[in-house]
């Protein structure tokens, strides 16, 4: 073990990962302890050594010895005297546990070992520290930034060991052996560590520092060009895999993906390297790599008892749980809901008749009678609006696609420039969202595409990136915007981005001068703006446009009926790109996906820190540390209290602790102007605090507001106290949130607090705590009238009833025919031991409606549980023979025996032997 403490020769101007990792290779020693005072810098030290291949940099923490492995050199990064006490102390008699393929371990062996390690048993494995047991398979996820594992065991021996996907829980890779950790003191240390305590003299090598190019690409590119005929190897690193393509276009030189953020020259070994701080000629933003993005909620593993379903026959009802009757000798596993007047047990196998319930939050739901044709009345009212809006849908699909617009073509040179300028790494969702932007946009077919996006997910990126195609189209794009805030935001965003490119961009709000407002009226009659960004101005009968192409419409739900109305009639040939921060639910995005143009972005940031929530009782002294902390950091905090009869006393009460604070309030009562003028004021720096109702501009970022104080939060919905904390920690700095409330409040409010407090990750409001969200998104997409019926029935079963009428409407048949099951078709508690995943299975396999889908359900269990027992080959089976009563007209119902099947036909009954290939009995039928 070495231990590095005289590191001038390594920093130089800036921390490099790359002569730290140049000055180990002449280290003898496998593994080295780094000593640095500034952890910041060790985390850059980190990031860049594991770019490259050699060494696995970890800087300390409490979960080092987990981290360290024996499969490659490690440098631990340490900041003080004390953690390096600690980490010599653990290397002194650490040795490492491995497993390989076919190997007889014993599995309760390996349980006790990471108990003793401090791992958490979850039912499902998903983030660092965690490990499940579901018969003879364990889950295991590994801290340090290890991919998590399965291990197969059949009894003692280790049959196979392969890497899996957290958020699918499917296997992606075999491996036949792997390092786990390393165990303190269980044997004399295999790790051959060797403790000197500084290295005498300087580096033996001497790096240059790169010049930063400000954003000039000939420059950079000529500089590639030198160095290349000067014998030098160049490559350039990228942040992200997304951006190597762009930058190859670009640059001609070879692309590297790592986190390396200063670039340099190595005379000795003729290496140069550039990295895109060089190029933009500004520091890049280091994310803070965390290693996952939230709680993942499943369909149905949250499901609890008391929450409501709603049966398609039946009505909504409470969810009593999962129960396993006996009749006639045959055991059945049954959803039991309980209804107004009386229970009805549900087979498993007719799930598929079963939807959760989401309604709006606070509404009181209406628990049906069985007795009572009140549902069949509903029921029918709602199949009828169903179809009429389905026949809509379809009628405009229709419409859309024999209309021709207007043909954007790419061009690379200018677009790939612009992309790999952008400061962050573009997350999956964007990648994919623009895709399907630029599809539409490079075909005949007029666009018009809504695009749905958490707060903070990249939606303004997307927006710039469309406008800009249309622009190098010479095609002129407005951006029309609620507020005059929000105009001002993006203005100066879209100005910044576009400095260096032929394109013109204006900005028309209340704001502007009435001689500017001439100028810019002037310049879009002539051609000569590009991008006009603007509110309700924009709608102006007299403004008219040399080559109007494109129209984005940010926040689309706060314009009224009117304003879209005026905006359908001003603009109907013109391509369309409608933005919302409301969640769009996944089962509508995918009961309209083929015939309704929609976008969802649901990928957050990679690695933006959540925003931390506590939630607690009202305490002046809280208050004063919050606010404290945040303006020690040059920062501003907003203070929301639920009513305006409040808001003076709490500035009186902070204008106390804090005299010397600028402290500003608004509420909704004030005039717009007056309203909009205080938040531009915030925006640009003349307050410190900002008192208000919840009223916070939304979809605007206010950079240097990263504290949010709610006072009686328990009044609030769950929507709104999440809306609400995502105003802060949008940036690079942590935000934090303070919900506070009396000392009595009441279960209801205590239950919606406990969801906000657990679920505090950047897009937990697409996976839970959004079904009120969910509900208004859903409005906002089909309508009023819609959104009525919708709340009659609920959201799953609306959007299940679309699916098919659209089908049922194209010529697709499926109706679910009667099925009886007489044989014993349930997933054994032994099976999959946890009730929510049980039924989690049991509903997707209730829903699957094609042999691929079996397929892949199958494929599924086998990989996450292992070899499936009898009595679920047995509701595979009958799934088969459901898809395949359902396809046909002439069968009317089914019974499945353990011996024959007997099908009811127009023709009559027809039995048939168990043991037929389904092939034989689909052209039967």
């Amino acid at each position: 073990m070495k231990i590095l403490e005289s590191l001038y020769p390594i920093y130089s101007l800036h921390p490099s990962g790359f002569k730290t990792l140049n000055l180990l290779q002449h280290l003898e020693e496998a593994n080295v302890i780094l000593f640095l005072l500034d952890i910041e810098n060790g985390k850059i030290i980190e990031e860049e050594v594991n770019s490259f291949s050699g060494f696995k940099a970890h800087t300390f923490d409490e979960n080092i010895e987990n981290k360290i492995t024996s499969s490659q050199r490690n440098l631990i990064i340490v900041k003080d005297r004390q953690e390096l006490s600690y980490v010599k102390e653990i290397l002194s008699t650490l040795t490492f546990f491995k497993i390989k393929q076919g190997e007889d371990l014993n599995l309760s062996y390996v349980l006790d070992l990471l108990s003793e390690k401090n791992f958490e048993r979850t039912n499902i494995v998903e983030n660092p520290g965690e490990f499940a047991v579901r018969g003879g398979i364990l889950d295991i996820y590994l801290h340090g930034g290890s991919e998590p594992l399965r291990l197969e065991f059949s009894g003692n021996k280790v049959l196979s060991i392969r890497i899996f996907d957290p958020e699918t829980q499917r296997s992606v890779k075999p491996l036949s052996e792997v390092t786990l950790f390393g165990i303190k003191g269980k044997s004399k240390s295999d790790t051959n560590f060797k403790v000197i305590e500084e290295i005498e003299g300087n580096s033996p090598f001497h790096v240059l520092h790169n010049f930063n190019y400000l954003g000039n690409l000939e420059l950079l590119r000529s500089e590639i060009d030198r160095l290349k005929k000067e014998g030098y190897k160049v490559y350039f690193f990228s942040f992200g895999e997304n951006k190597e393509k762009f930058f190859e276009e670009l640059l001609k030189c070879q692309i590297l993906r790592g986190k390396i953020y200063n670039g340099f020259i190595f005379p000795v070994e003729k290496i140069a390297v550039f990295t895109e701080t060089e190029l933009r000629g500004i520091k890049h933003r280091r994310w803070i790599r965390r290693e996952h993005y939230g709680e993942k909620i499943e369909d149905y593993t949250d499901l609890k008892v008391g929450d409501y379903l709603v049966h398609l026959d039946f009505g909504i009802g409470r969810f009593a749980g999962l129960e396993r009757i006996e009749i006639e000798n045959i055991k059945y596993d049954t959803i039991r809901i309980e209804y107004k007047d009386g229970v009805v047990n549900i087979p498993v196998h007719n799930f598929s008749k079963v939807e959760k319930y989401i309604g709006e939050e606070g509404e009181k739901i209406e628990i049906s009678a069985l007795a009572s044709p009140r549902w069949q009345v509903k029921r029918a009212k709602a199949l009828l609006e169903t179809y009429k809006f389905a026949m809509e849908l379809l009628k405009i699909h229709s419409y859309r696609k024999k209309e021709r617009g207007f043909i954007y073509k790419p061009v690379p040179e200018l677009e790939y420039k612009l992309y790999a300028e952008f400061p962050y790494e573009e997350t999956e969702g964007q990648i994919r969202v623009m895709e399907e932007i630029f599809e539409d946009m490079e075909s005949p077919k007029i666009m018009d595409r809504l695009v749905a996006g958490e707060v903070g997910f990249g939606k303004t990126e997307i927006a710039l990136r469309t406008a800009f195609r249309a622009a190098v189209n010479s095609f002129q794009t407005i951006l029309l915007v609620p507020t005059t805030l929000l105009a001002l935001q993006h203005y100066t965003n879209f100005t910044k981005r576009l400095a260096n490119y032929p394109v013109k961009v204006a900005m028309l709000s209340r704001l502007t001068h009435p001689k500017e407002k001439d100028e810019i009226l002037k310049g879009l009659a002539e051609g000569k703006i590009d991008i006009v960004i603007g509110t309700h101005a924009l709608l102006r009968s007299d403004i008219s446009f040399f080559n109007l192409g494109l129209l984005i419409i940010d926040e689309e739900h706060r314009f009224g009926v009117e304003d879209k109305e005026l905006i359908r009639q001003k603009f109907p040939m013109v391509d369309t790109l409608r933005l919302t921060a409301t969640p769009i639910p996944r089962t509508l995005y995918m009961s309209l996906g083929k015939i309704y143009d929609l976008s969802i972005l649901d990928t957050p940031p990679p690695g933006r820190e959540a925003v931390e929530t506590y939630v607690g009782k009202f305490d002046r002294e809280i208050v004063k540390q919050a606010i404290q902390f945040e303006i020690e950091r040059d920062g501003k905090v907003f203070f929301v209290n639920n009513r305006i009869s409040g808001i003076k006393e709490i500035v009186k009460m902070l204008e106390e602790m804090f005299p010397d604070l600028r402290i500003g309030y608004a509420h909704g009562r004030m005039p717009k102007n007056v309203l909009e003028d205080i938040y531009i004021n915030f925006y640009l720096g003349a307050y410190d605090i900002l008192v208000s109702t919840p009223i916070i501009e939304a979809g605007v970022d206010f950079p240097e507001a990263n504290t949010i104080i709610i006072n009686n939060a328990h009044t609030f919905g769950l929507a709104d106290l999440h809306q609400l904390r995502g105003r802060v920690g949008r940036g690079i700095k942590k935000g934090y949130a303070y919900f506070l409330t009396p000392s009595e409040i009441s279960e209801e409010a205590k239950k919606r607090l406990s969801i906000i407090e657990k679920y505090s990750e950047l897009g937990s409001g697409f996976k839970i705590a959004m079904k009120d969200l969910e509900l208004r998104g859903a409005g906002e997409i089909l309508g009023k009238k819609q959104h009525g019926f919708v709340r009659t029935i609920g959201l799953e079963m609306f959007f299940r009833l679309l699916e098919q009428a659209i089908l049922e409407l194209e010529g697709q048949k499926f109706a679910e025919k009667d099925i009886k099951v007489k044989t014993e078709a349930y997933i054994p508690y032994n099976y999959i031991e946890n009730e929510s995943i049980r039924l989690s299975f049991y509903k997707k396999l209730a829903d699957a409606k094609t042999e691929e889908q079996l397929q892949k359900l199958r494929e599924e269990l086998l990989d996450r549980f292992g070899p499936i027992p009898p009595e679920v080959e047995e509701l595979f089976y009958v799934q088969r023979i459901k898809i395949l009563a359902a396809s046909k007209e002439s069968v009317k119902g089914v019974v499945i025996g353990p011996s024959e099947l007997i099908f009811e036909t127009d023709e009559g009954t027809k039995k048939f032997k168990r043991g037929l290939d389904i092939e034989f009995l689909r052209k039967w039928a």
